[in-house]
């Protein structure tokens, strides 16, 4: 998280933006013969499709809450941060549960703090 943190900093210079953070399974799994020999320009990215469709609907709520970030709280639990958040209850995918979604105001470290 904290390179995502970072990363977001970097396109806030260019232009004011929101992330959203969301834990899921990739499947199928990309076997390790399939990553080598790919170029260094290449980052392969394994998702979810449940997190993916739940980042959809965290985007939806989001316009609402005016937020930098929005972090699933299966994520917000493991990250350490003084930001103070706010919890929202989203209906997930794929069983319809309920799950916080924790909103942050700014960043969520300092570059002090890193």
């Amino acid at each position: 998280m904290h390179d995502a943190d970072n990363l977001k900093k970097r396109i806030d210079k260019v232009r004011k933006s929101y992330a959203i953070a969301v834990k899921g399974q990739a499947f199928p799994s990309t076997p390790s013969h399939a990553i080598n020999g790919t170029s260094p320009r290449v980052t392969v990215i394994e998702a979810s499709s449940w997190a993916m469709a739940n980042c959809f609907k965290i985007e939806k709520l989001a316009r609402r809450w005016r937020k930098s970030w929005y972090i699933d709280e299966r994520i917000a639990k493991k990250i350490q941060t003084n930001q103070v958040c706010q919890k929202h209850k989203v209906k997930m995918y794929p069983d319809g549960q309920q799950r916080s979604v924790h909103a942050y105001k700014n960043y969520l470290w300092s570059d002090d703090e890193v």
